[in-house]
C-alpha cells in the first residue's frame, strides 16, 4: 500500500515538473534549477582548484549556458500555462454569461427564461469559439 502511494506521488512531481500550472509548480522549478548552479559551481570549484583561468571560465560559461537555456524552458512552459488559464476563465465566464436567468416562482417550482441578453450571450460565445478554432485556419 505504501509503495503504491509512494508512486503516486511520484508520478504526480514528475507531471508537475513536466507540466507546471501552478505558481508553486514554477517555484519548485525555480529552486531546482537554483540547488544544481550551486551544485555545479561546487564541483567546478572542487575539481578545478590548480587548474588555468581561462578552462575554469570555459566551464563557468558552459554551466552559464545550460542554466540559461533552462530558464528560456521554464519561461515558455509558464507562458503557455498562463494561456491555458486565460482560455479556462474565458470560457468559463462566456458560459455563465449564457445560462438562463432562473425565478424561483410562487409554487416553489423554478422557471428558466432566455432574455435577449442571454440569447445574444449564446450567439456571441459560439462566434468566438469559430474564431478561436485553430481547426477552421485554413478554411478561412
Amino acid at each position: 500500500m505504501l509503495t503504491n502511494t509512494y508512486n503516486e506521488y511520484r508520478l504526480n512531481e514528475m507531471e508537475r515538473r513536466l507540466h507546471p500550472q501552478s505558481n508553486d509548480d514554477f517555484e519548485t522549478l525555480y529552486t531546482e534549477l537554483e540547488t544544481w548552479r550551486n551544485e555545479e559551481a561546487q564541483k567546478l570549484n572542487s575539481i578545478l582548484p590548480h587548474h588555468s583561468h581561462t578552462t575554469k571560465k570555459g566551464m563557468e560559461q558552459d554551466i552559464l549556458k545550460k542554466e540559461t537555456t533552462i530558464l528560456r524552458k521554464i519561461e515558455k512552459m509558464k507562458l503557455d500555462a498562463m494561456e491555458v488559464r486565460k482560455s479556462k476563465r474565458i470560457d468559463t465566464m462566456l458560459t455563465l454569461m449564457t445560462q438562463p436567468k432562473r425565478w424561483k416562482l410562487r409554487n416553489g417550482d423554478t422557471a428558466e427564461v432566455h432574455t435577449p441578453f442571454t440569447t445574444r450571450a449564446v450567439h456571441l460565445k459560439k462566434l468566438y469559439e469559430n474564431l478561436n478554432d485553430d481547426s477552421l485556419d485554413g478554411e478561412l
